[in-house]
């Protein structure tokens, strides 16, 4: 078995794992398809640069297609965009599709990593761990996680090297301008760090009420016909009320911090 299989799988008195730890342990599966990766990031690269490139357009179209009333310039310079739109809307396409396979590829490492690591567990993880929990993690938390983490690296990409090529743009029209944009930075540093934790937790939050879920259904499955001797489908629907309920509020709860981040 490598490292990672005999790493532990989530304990339950350490329920909220470091972001920096999530983020290396995941990696190690991202950049086994290191290939796909470079190849994603220069996308992306050149996905940003279209950005800064249309941002710096704008200007001589206004000043001197528009207000100078240049021919040439009135012609050329949105002939000028169109082709960069074309070659953002390629290189966005193949950006996505490569992280997105990367995704799938992690996703599908990590379970079966996970697998070939429960198989070896102990009988007494099995009778403190519900079998529903399991299935959870295998169909859930790997699904979220991996699929999280390559749409951070994507956003942090891209945002990150729009964001400095606009910079220096601004910086190359007005620095004093900039300047005044800039002081408004710390700021949002602060307010997106403590909105991620906030989305971290209420992501944790949501997928263990996703095992409750597949707990109870596996109960009622599984007890069936005892459920039918005592008459007891009355309790378990509203079992399944209350966890469901549950569910329903942890993932409002991480919409609303979500919605949160962007504005």
């Amino acid at each position: 078995m490598t490292d990672i299989e005999k790493s532990n799988i989530s304990k339950d008195d350490t329920p909220y794992m470091n972001g920096k730890a999530i983020f290396m342990r995941v990696f190690q599966y991202i950049i086994r398809y290191k290939v796909w990766f470079i190849l994603s990031l220069t996308l992306l690269v050149i996905l940003s640069a279209t950005q800064v490139g249309i941002a710096a357009i704008l200007e001589p179209i206004i000043n001197e297609g528009v207000v100078g009333k240049n021919a040439v310039a009135a012609t050329w310079l949105p002939i000028a965009i169109f082709v960069l739109m074309v070659l953002r809307s390629l290189v966005g396409y193949g950006s996505s599709f490569l992280m997105a396979k990367i995704g799938r590829s992690t996703i599908r490492d990590m379970r079966e990593d996970f697998f070939s690591k429960t198989v070896y567990l102990s009988s007494e993880y099995y009778d403190n761990v519900a079998s529903a929990t399991l299935v959870s993690k295998f169909l859930f938390d790997i699904e979220q996680t991996a699929i999280m983490m390559t749409e951070t690296l994507t956003s942090l990409v891209r945002n990150s090297l729009t964001a400095l090529g606009l910079i220096a743009w601004m910086v190359y029209l007005d620095w004093r301008l900039c300047l005044v944009a800039i002081i408004s930075v710390p700021l949002v540093a602060y307010v997106t760090s403590y909105t991620n934790k906030k989305f971290r937790k209420a992501s944790q939050e949501i997928q263990n009420s996703m095992g409750d879920i597949a707990e109870t259904i596996k109960e009622s499955a599984l007890g069936h016909k005892v459920i039918k001797v005592y008459g007891a489908q009355k309790a378990q629907i509203d079992n399944f009320t209350e966890v469901n309920q549950d569910n329903f509020k942890k993932n409002i709860r991480r919409a609303r911090v979500s919605a949160a981040i962007v504005p």
